[in-house]
């Protein structure tokens, strides 16, 4: 802005600050790291447009979002929010939600997870008391 548009701003009242203070990019390449963000902007976007729908609908449309969620974290290694998610999607739609839902093979697999990570850890503790 020129010297001319500053003074008018502050004639007006305006103050203005030429330092960024921050720089948020959100776009699609890296939207999907911010998983809590991404579920309330599905759950907005449900509650404007399905709010005509069934609640069949709705609760099938919840499900899907936290099932998409549970995909996300497990992609990123967060198994305990994978399984999180997973679960509140059976809760909130616990039939078959679409073609590609895999929802128990997920829990059954961070099961498994969990499980030989618990039995490793357990035998690693026997070791090193001994």
């Amino acid at each position: 802005m020129g010297k001319n548009g500053k003074n008018n701003c502050r004639q007006r009242g305006f103050l203005i600050d030429a330092n960024q203070l921050v720089k948020i990019r959100a776009h699609i390449d890296n939207l999907h790291k911010d998983i809590p963000r991404v579920i309330h902007n599905q759950k907005l976007f449900i509650q404007k447009h399905l709010m005509q729908e069934s609640w069949h609908i709705k609760r099938k449309a919840y499900g899907y979002v936290y099932l998409d969620a549970a995909h996300e974290y497990y992609d990123q290694g967060r198994k305990r929010e994978a399984l999180v998610s997973a679960f509140h999607s059976l809760q909130y739609f616990p039939l078959k939600i679409c073609d590609t839902d895999d929802r128990w093979k997920l829990i059954i697999k961070l099961f498994y997870v969990y499980l030989v990570g618990t039995l490793n850890s357990n035998e690693a503790n026997m070791m090193s008391k001994q």
